[in-house]
């Protein structure tokens, strides 16, 4: 429930950044749709030519599929179980027609350029679940895709009406009714701010509890650093040291070793070079290419003498017999200190920086705390104004969406509704994260009745109404030009389902609409009619997409009317449903 809560007011939350509130129309119709390899889609491509589309299918069909395909499409998070068995990748593809002033709002906002007043937006998934993105053919991203959805579409599927039982997607609705969005950032920020201020306030209350007792161990904690005296990179350099001095005997030997192959007696190195440097110096007189062979020998010679002083000076160890004892000591004092203070020897620097800027605090705590308090104070003032901003501009703004929810759920068959919304303060000086009060919706369905929470309310009809009211409102406000509704009208009878089908006709005018449903009335509205079927071939599941002919569209709703027992009665009944639109 959490986590669908989080993700209808993710939705939300975009949709206040990207929704175009405009005086005029932003039309958008998705065009083509193709999919491959996508769950149980083997492959579909679907041509469309009306702002109404109507979708229907037997239960466990396939339906909620083509949710998730449009939903991958518009950038939400990639699933493995995305990429079927008849592939190594799922591909979607989308064309969508745009309208010329929605075209340019999309390139300067998103940088998306239209062709011949078309994007067409891909988007694949590999097994390995990466995904790669375009848009026209070029790569982009994920999150351009995502915002870009949120400019097109709108998708209402069955859960997102459990977020009508939570008061934070009624405080969420109110405010993009309201328009403050930067007051509600202030607000927001400030607030961020509160909170670190109060906890602030709480460590130096807490410390000045035991300021004295911590002041002392803190100062005995520094002198006790200080006497280390520590140098930078001081422990590395003893442990080299220890480290030679435990292999003086070793080294002092194998520096004997080399020496006398370099330079003791005939048969050294540098005699022998020296025979034939003089020996090259005479052929040269013959062959001056023996010039070079001098040359060589000459440089040879000067290395072995800089490797003899190098191995002399090396072989010179220290004599000291106390000095590899000193350096344990020094050692177990460095390595007792790190033990103690859990940091390794270059990290106490650190440390010490550390006790003294908290030693510093304590001497200064009732400044630090005076301080926080006055921060404190011009905080709660700021939060107290905007607040009351934010409660004046949701007290209007819910008068106004009351009062317009009110109309149209009684268009929407519930005759006699009354709607409220009201603000619960939560307390005299208390702040919430967004503001100073919490958003209840309330409604009487029945005159008489009284007002009582939305969230008491326990007919999914009400709900799957009261939320297509607020689909209604939100999409003409915002110029949303592609709406997606999956089985709204769940929990609706006949008389109903009418009133919702002239809903979704309405909206049609000015949006492409596309309406999952199980209601033949509804069904009969549309003027393109898509089923989505289950194939069983070979022991292997698929799912289809199939367009319908006018003759089809009436066998679809006879068996909508009558389950798979369709008559000449019911082939007439569904006739003359589609006769009547």
């Amino acid at each position: 429930m959490e986590n669908l809560l989080s993700q209808t007011l993710l939705k939300l939350f975009i949709k206040t950044n990207l929704f175009l509130k405009s005086k005029g129309k932003n039309k958008a119709m998705l065009r083509e749709l193709y999919i491959r390899n996508f769950i149980l889609f083997r492959e579909a491509k679907i041509h469309l030519n009306s702002s109404l589309v109507v979708i229907s299918g037997e239960t466990g069909g396939g339906k909620s599929i083509l949710l998730e395909v449009l939903r991958f499409l518009f950038g939400s998070k990639a699933k493995g179980d995305y990429v079927g068995k008849y592939g190594p990748k799922t591909t979607v593809v989308g064309v969508v027609e745009l309208s010329d002033r929605l075209a340019a709002l999309l390139e300067e906002e998103l940088g998306v350029e239209a062709e011949n007043g078309e994007i067409a937006i891909k988007r694949e998934l590999g097994a390995n679940r990466r995904s790669r993105c375009f848009l026209n053919g070029v790569p982009t991203s994920v999150g351009v895709l995502k915002k870009l959805g949120g400019y097109l579409m709108d998708i209402h599927s069955q859960d997102d009406q459990q977020s009508l039982l939570h008061s934070d997607f009624y405080r969420s609705m109110l405010d993009q009714f309201a328009g403050h969005g930067e007051i509600l950032e202030e607000y927001t920020q400030s607030y961020r701010h509160w909170q670190q201020l109060q906890k602030r306030k709480q460590q130096l209350q807490e410390q000045s509890k035991d300021r004295n007792t911590r002041m002392e161990f803190l100062q005995f904690q520094l002198e006790e650093l200080e006497n280390l005296d520590l140098q930078k990179g001081e422990k590395q350099e003893l442990l080299e040291r220890h480290h030679r001095l435990s292999h003086r005997v070793e080294i002092w030997q194998n520096c004997q070793n080399f020496l006398d192959i370099l330079s003791d007696g005939e048969q050294a190195l540098d005699y022998q070079l020296g025979r034939i440097k003089s020996e090259s110096e005479r052929l040269a007189s013959l062959d001056k290419r023996f010039s070079e062979v001098v040359n060589l020998a000459q440089e040879a010679l000067i290395s072995i003498n800089q490797m003899v002083l190098l191995l002399r000076e090396l072989s010179q160890q220290e004599d000291d017999p106390d000095t590899l004892e000193k350096l344990e000591q020094r050692l177990g004092e460095i390595e007792a200190m790190e033990r103690k203070y859990h940091r390794e020897a270059d990290e106490l620097f650190e440390l010490k920086d550390e006790l003294a800027a908290e030693l510093d605090s304590l001497n200064h705590l009732d400044s630090l705390l005076e301080k926080v308090n006055q921060d404190l104070e011009l905080t709660e003032e700021k939060l107290q104004q905007l607040g009351q901003q934010l409660r004046q501009n949701r007290q209007n703004a819910g008068a106004r969406l009351a009062q317009q929810l009110q109309q149209e759920i009684q268009e929407l068959g519930m005759k006699g509704a009354t709607f409220q919304i009201r603000l619960q303060p939560l307390g005299k000086s208390a702040f919430g994260p967004k503001g100073l009060d919490q958003v209840e919706f309330w409604i009487s369905t029945n005159p008489g009745m009284d007002l009582a929470p939305l969230a008491s309310i326990t007919s999914g009809g009400e709900m799957s109404r009261i939320m297509l009211a607020l689909k209604s409102i939100f999409s003409e406000k915002y110029s949303t030009p592609i709406l997606f509704f999956d089985e709204i009208d769940t929990n609706i009878g006949g008389r109903l389902a009418q009133v919702i089908g002239e809903r979704f006709k309405k909206l049609s005018q000015d949006h492409q609409v596309f309406c999952i449903t199980h209601l033949p009335q509804i069904a009969a509205l549309g003027k393109e009619h898509l089923k989505i079927k289950k194939i069983v071939e070979n022991d292997r599941t698929r799912t289809e997409i199939l367009p319908l002919s006018a003759e089809g569209r009436v066998a679809e709703i006879a068996e909508m009317i009558r389950g798979e027992e369709v008559s000449a009665t019911t082939l007439q009944q569904a006739r003359e449903l589609l006769e009547q639109h």
